[in-house]
């Protein structure tokens, strides 16, 4: 290979390093983990198809990749930014690391827009592909997937301003990947992956929820009206974050109760300590805000913590990694039981 080809490969190496980090990387395992766990769980049916399962998961890679850019690139161009920036300068306790590579010069809006569309239409790409083996309903996921993606904050619609990301974003990393995913890998409906894609559509959710209870009076100030915004106050949006939490497990039980999941799948419960943890956590910041959480190794991996301790968004990431670590641990013991499961059989 000459040193031109080197070059041109590192070029783009930099360049997608680049986009991943804007494109917040951490946050991919809120899509990961529902459709590598849906491409699982159908592994071994008839028909199961291992480069379609992989192609489709790569595939939701790169629409959470292009969903967040196209995210970033909505709420730049209509002032969501600036005014978080201007209530944090203000003395408002408001999260304002967002588009920090618009700021400084590294790249512009045109840019953002261009890259933000390009890893969609790779998204778009693998959907086709997959289309031509598994017909027109893997239409219907990539119609509703790419509504959800787009319009959570694009206008006319901006689902996140009117109370409605938390449940769009819900269906989106739920019931719409998992059973995209499921139906790309094997060509058929599952009722048992339609089953877990409850709790892990309501887990993505909360991931989601979280972040707007964090954000509740920034969000409030700026218009922006989050479902916990609609709650109007802290207590009110934390209560019903036990609810959903509640919701979560129940949604196991009555699956298992119905003969759906089989009884193993209620390993899930071992992950109740950490939903406890989260829920605490968060009725914590409606009672005593300003108060410090001791991070624990128990409650999970949380990358660049100390970059967040010295940018002092620690009060926030903790919460956020909580319901993050929730949700993957809810995964892997869901995985468990398939193998279990598996095995037995």
């Amino acid at each position: 290979m000459g040193n031109a080809s080197k070059l041109s490969l590192v070029g783009w190496g930099r360049e997608l390093g680049f986009w991943l980090r804007n494109a917040r990387y951490h946050s991919f395992l809120q899509s990961a983990a529902p459709a590598i766990l849906a491409a699982c769980w159908v592994a071994g049916t008839p028909d199961f198809d291992w480069i379609l399962a992989i192609l489709a998961v790569v595939g939701v890679f790169w629409a959470h990749m292009g969903a967040n850019l196209l995210d970033d690139y909505f709420d730049y161009r209509c002032g969501a930014v600036k005014a978080r920036r201007e209530m944090e300068d203000g003395g408002m306790r408001a999260r304002s690391l967002k588009c920090r590579y618009l700021d400084d010069g590294r790249t512009t809006t045109k840019r953002l827009l261009a890259a933000g569309l390009f890893f969609c239409a790779l998204a778009a790409a693998a959907g086709a592909i997959i289309l031509l083996r598994r017909g027109a309903p893997i239409l219907i996921f990539a119609g509703v997937g790419a509504f959800l993606a787009f319009f959570y904050s694009a206008p006319p619609l901006r689902l996140s301003f009117r109370g409605l990301g938390e449940a769009s974003v819900g269906a989106l990393f739920g019931p719409t990947t998992m059973l995209g995913v499921a139906y790309s890998a094997c060509g058929r409906f599952d009722a048992a992956t339609a089953a877990i894609s409850v709790p892990m559509g309501l887990l993505v959710a909360n991931i989601l929820y979280a972040h707007s209870i964090l954000d509740l009076e920034p969000d409030l100030r700026a218009g922006k009206k989050t479902f916990a915004a609609l709650l109007g106050t802290k207590g009110r949006a934390v209560a019903f974050c036990g609810v959903l939490v509640a919701a979560i497990y129940l949604s196991v039980v009555v699956a298992v109760a119905l003969q759906v999941l089989p009884p193993s799948t209620l390993i899930v419960f071992a992950t109740l300590p950490l939903g406890l943890a989260y829920f605490r956590a968060m009725r914590l910041y409606a009672v005593d805000p300003e108060r410090k959480i001791e991070r624990r190794a128990w409650y999970g991996p949380m990358e660049y913590w100390d970059v967040y301790l010295q940018k002092q968004v620690d009060w926030f990431m903790i919460r956020w990694y909580l319901s993050r670590n929730l949700t993957i641990a809810f995964a892997l013991c869901l995985l468990a039981a398939l193998v279990f499961e598996r095995c037995q059989g």
